[in-house]
C-alpha cells in the first residue's frame, strides 16, 4: 500500500487501538533508536471516543538488562483517533507536547533537554 494511500485511510477512518500503538512504536524508534522495540512494552491505560493513552514500559529481561520484577513506565503518549494526531508526555511540564507526523505517517517528537541527543 502506498503512503499516500495510507495517509488518505487513516484521515478518513478513526484510529485503532493497534494503530495507535504501533505510531507509538515509530516514536520510540525516532526517540530512542539504540534500544530494541522487543524491549518495550506497549499498555493502552485509556480510551475514549476521541483518544487512546499509552504508556511505554520498559521490559527487563536477559536480552533487554534489568531487574526482571521490574517494568517502569518510561514514556507515555496521547493519540487521537481521528484526526491522527500524537502527543508525547512531558514530566517536567506537567503535559503532552504535540509530536508532528509526516506525510509518510512517520512522528517526530520534541525532544527535552535532559535526554542526551
Amino acid at each position: 500500500m502506498s503512503w499516500l494511500l495510507a495517509t488518505a485511510l487513516l484521515a478518513a477512518s478513526p484510529l485503532t487501538e493497534n494503530q495507535a500503538i504501533d505510531l507509538v512504536a515509530k516514536a520510540m524508534r525516532q526517540l530512542r533508536p539504540s534500544q530494541p522495540l522487543t524491549c518495550f512494552a506497549f499498555e493502552t491505560e485509556e480510551s475514549s471516543r476521541r483518544q487512546f493513552g499509552i504508556a511505554v514500559r520498559e521490559k527487563h529481561n536477559k536480552r533487554c538488562g534489568g531487574d526482571p520484577a521490574v517494568m517502569p513506565v518510561t514514556e507515555r503518549f496521547r493519540v487521537s483517533k481521528a484526526p491522527a494526531k500524537l502527543w508525547r508526555w512531558d514530566s517536567t511540564d506537567d503535559g503532552y507536547l504535540p509530536c508532528r507526523l509526516t506525510a509518510a505517517l512517520r512522528p517526530v517528537c520534541p525532544r527535552f533537554s535532559y535526554e542526551k541527543r
